[in-house]
């Protein structure tokens, strides 16, 4: 059945008239940011104005369309062009834009927390009525240089924390990539640098998403490559529609030329794009192709085999899965003689080089509160705080990966020896993977491995009276409540009590 949809995406550049004639004397812009601002809402509204008499019934505008995309340097000017993603400047402007021209307007804005005074690059959606219907918050932050120049993101706005606040039309489970349902459909947001990472779309689609708006500052040799590639692949592979839109163009008082190429891609191919006003690209989407049987005969949902694509080699495999004889004498195994499987998970020995994955979770100063050490401040010191988990004696430690990315360490479980047959568990997880169930899952298999395959009779764990996730974890991995030792831990946050949890294997 045919869903036919209108749709558009911007591909302009920063408007404001009076930008200073050198990067050097961009100071001159202070005071004006308003004005600039203002200016490029201004231009904004017109677009979405020609679009509504195109018959569009949404836009997505550009990533940080409201001014010129700062983040070529560092220059600390460019930090009050934040605004709060619900109630400033920009977004009453695009709600009643919204509501007048009676047409989904998705915002990309450069947004500053109003309760945490964190910055974040977000995208707000806006329904054709003129509601807020949510928000979604860049989740991945680069920074480098490619053969045309440099970018500087992570000294302007953070990573996403997952905390949106979205309401009801949100639809997704995932707290870090919403889908909202829309009068247009089912509606997904990735940022720029997001489209490069595998499990975004992936995420998007199985939360229900339909279209996803992809909006961009892009330019460089690979980047101009890729950009015909990476979303034609998703939206095949992940039966969406796909909107990227980039800058076209060059904004003085810089010389970086953005390439433009915005387009519309689906699960059948490239969308036609229909004649438009200039800075618009505007395509006809018929959203009935998602459920139609597939015209080349492939059936990736039946077909897949998720079981075997991260499937250890069969003498890995054996120990792994534990579906042999597998030896009950090993409490001087190590982890390098082991790789775990579980439903969602690959569970492979921790190594020394993933340092980097995991300094957000031992920097995060949430995560770490009722950790024996300070939070951590260079990826240097993390990597020589794992020493002791890869190459410690008596400790068997795990990195937990995705089934679909093993070579990114999400976390780790560990089993520390405490006599011949006895072990204390431990676990940590990056900021960005918890809420999800991958630490208790990944807690599981790692305990079934200790009981049935090295034989153990009891696995403890220690954790703070106030640490309430870790306790939770604990109670549901079967552990009972054995004490409550007094200041058993000199720690960052000063001298603290330790609960004692176990299991046994006859439990």
């Amino acid at each position: 059945m045919k869903r036919q949809i209108r749709v558009a995406l911007s591909e302009t550049i920063n408007v404001y008239p009076d930008m200073p004639q050198s990067v050097d004397t961009l100071d001159e812009l202070d005071g004006r940011l308003e004005a600039l601002r203002d200016a490029n809402i201004e231009h904004h509204v017109k677009l979405a104005q020609m679009a509504a008499k195109q018959g569009v019934e949404a836009i997505c505008f550009g990533e940080l369309f409201t001014g010129p995309y700062f983040a070529l340097e560092k220059k600390s000017i460019w930090l009050d062009l934040a605004e709060d993603a619900l109630t400033g400047a920009t977004v009453r402007a695009m709600q009643a834009a919204a509501q007048e021209h009676k047409i989904l307007i998705v915002a990309p804005i450069y947004e500053i927390d109003s309760k945490s005074g964190k910055r974040f690059n977000t995208a707000v959606v806006i329904e054709k009525d003129g509601a807020i219907l949510g928000i979604y918050r860049k989740c991945h932050i680069p920074e480098g240089e490619n053969d045309a120049g440099s970018f500087h993101e992570t000294f302007y706005y953070e990573r996403s924390d997952g905390d949106l606040n979205n309401g009801s039309a949100n639809i997704s489970q995932n707290r870090y990539y919403p889908v909202f349902e829309t009068s247009i459909g089912k509606l997904g947001i990735a940022i720029c640098y997001d489209r490069h990472f595998p499990g975004v779309m992936k995420t998007l689609a199985e939360e229900g998403a339909e279209l996803v708006f992809s909006p961009a500052v892009t330019f460089g040799k690979k980047s101009r490559a890729m950009w015909e590639m990476e979303f034609a692949v998703d939206a095949v592979r992940h039966n969406l529609f796909i909107g990227g839109s980039n800058r076209l163009g060059t904004e003085p008082p810089w010389t970086q030329e953005y390439f433009g190429a915005s387009y519309f891609v689906g699960p059948n191919g490239r969308a036609q794009v229909v004649e438009a006003p200039t800075g618009l690209v505007i395509a006809d989407l018929d959203l009935g192709e998602l459920s139609d049987d597939d015209p080349s005969g492939w059936n990736f949902e039946r077909d897949l085999r998720a079981d075997i694509y991260n499937a250890p080699n069969a003498s890995s495999e054996k120990s792994g899965t534990e579906s042999d004889n597998a030896s009950n004498n090993d409490s001087d195994r190590r982890a390098d003689a082991v790789c775990l499987v579980s439903d969602r998970l690959y569970l492979r020995p921790l190594e020394h080089s993933d340092a980097a994955a995991l300094y957000p979770a031992l920097s995060s100063a949430e995560t770490m509160r009722y950790w024996s050490s300070a939070p951590m401040t260079s990826v240097a010191e993390v990597a020589n705080y794992l020493k002791w988990n890869v190459d410690g004696a008596g400790v068997q430690c795990f990195a937990i990966t995705l089934r679909d990315n093993p070579g990114q360490a999400i976390g780790w479980v560990v089993l520390i020896d405490k006599s011949k047959d006895q072990a204390e568990i431990g676990f940590i997880l990056c900021p960005e993977a918890r809420g999800q169930g991958f630490g208790l899952e990944a807690a599981k298999r790692v305990m079934a491995h200790g009981f049935e395959t090295r034989g153990l009779r009891r696995i403890a764990g220690d954790v703070d009276p106030d640490n309430q996730p870790s306790i939770r974890c604990l109670e549901a991995l079967g552990m009972k409540r054995e004490g409550h030792l007094r200041a058993t831990w000199e720690t960052h946050i000063g001298v603290r009590d330790s609960l004692i949890y176990s299991r046994l294997d006859s439990d």
